[in-house]
């Protein structure tokens, strides 16, 4: 939903509380819970959520940020911890993950040098600096082929891939702090019956623009163009389960989703909860954070690919020792605080 469409809803599911024309509900939602829902648009954990572009360009080192053509729709989540940024997402989102007999197919045939670009915010200046931009992927997902770890039911856990991004050099604001682990969910006993939502880019609010639009303009040598629209929806979990009840049903297709935040929402804060899958009419599906949080902090013990190989020949952050970057990082980030 957008900020109009979350004060819709507000709207309609007080009228359903009031009259009781539904089912009886799982949770008791008081007004304040509803206002606590609108807010929570505005929360950067709510507003983790980022999209994936896939570029493609043509003419190699030079028309790396050159981009010929863009296209797809692939929702993750930004993280921050180890003094880097992370996009989290489904590798199937990136490529398709497995065949038609389940085997896994490998990740390649990059469109350009630098493939994947990600939104820095929701506001654009017509600059690369709009966008991140990814160095390496670590496919921390296949740590659950050498582990035991309780399942969660329905979901490739090893779908599951961490997108290490360059350092952007300028502000950025509203991203996963997994710094500070308070606003991350733990246990299975934090989502038991608990007011979720979730976050992410559908398709159908992101569409791409080929001829002449108000919408999004396309300017200069630009062949199309394309909106950049952050959805909400919410519900209550079932029980303690990876499922959500949604608190309506779904009135358009979700694909573009998948990927996407998703976050506890009570009187006193807003977690991070897990990364939305898939889902149906009034329902959602995610894995749970509790189940991915080691592998996430840990993802140097996965295996990893290198995507911008260019950058790696240049030289780049394997050049730098590990505390000189930690000290620039650092110096950058406080001189940032003061902008923002």
């Amino acid at each position: 939903m957008l900020n109009g469409d979350i004060i819709k809803f507000i709207n309609w599911f007080s009228y359903k509380i009031i009259n009781n024309l539904d089912k009886p509900l799982i949770y008791m939602i008081t007004f304040g819970i509803l206002e606590l829902i609108l807010g929570s648009s505005n929360d950067p954990v709510t507003k983790s959520s980022r999209r994936l572009l896939k570029v493609h360009s043509d003419g190699g080192m030079e028309g790396r940020y050159k981009p010929t053509a863009v296209g797809s729709h692939v929702s993750g989540i930004l993280i921050w911890f180890n003094y880097k940024y992370f996009f989290l997402t489904a590798r199937h989102c990136l490529q398709k993950f497995r065949d038609d007999i389940g085997d896994e197919i490998q990740l390649n045939n990059f469109y350009n040098h630098s493939p994947y670009w990600i939104n820095k915010s929701d506001s654009f200046s017509d600059s690369l600096l709009d966008f991140l931009y990814v160095r390496k992927i670590w496919f921390i997902g296949e740590i659950f082929k050498l582990r035991v770890f309780e399942t969660a039911e329905g979901i490739d856990l090893e779908d599951l891939c961490l997108l290490e991004i360059y350092y952007p050099m300028q502000p950025v604001k509203n991203y996963v702090n997994l710094n500070n682990l308070n606003n991350v969910v733990k246990s299975k006993s934090e989502v038991n019956n608990s007011l979720m939502g979730f976050s992410g880019y559908p398709a159908e609010k992101n569409p791409y623009f080929w001829e002449d639009n108000d919408v999004v303009p396309i300017t200069g040598t630009a062949t199309h163009s394309t909106l950049f629209t952050r959805w909400y929806d919410y519900g209550i979990n079932i029980g303690n389960s990876n499922c959500i009840q949604l608190l309506r049903p779904r009135r358009f297709d979700y694909s573009g989703m998948c990927g996407g935040t998703v976050f506890t929402i009570n009187e006193s804060e807003i977690k991070w909860a897990g990364m939305y899958i898939s889902g149906s009419d009034d329902k959602a599906r995610y894995i749970p954070s509790y189940l991915i949080l080691d592998v996430i902090l840990n993802y140097r013990e996965s295996r990893s690919l290198t995507i911008d190989q260019d950058a790696e020949i240049c030289g780049g952050a394997n050049y730098v020792s590990n505390k000189e970057y930690r000290k620039a990082v650092q110096r950058m980030e406080k001189m940032f605080k003061s902008w923002i």
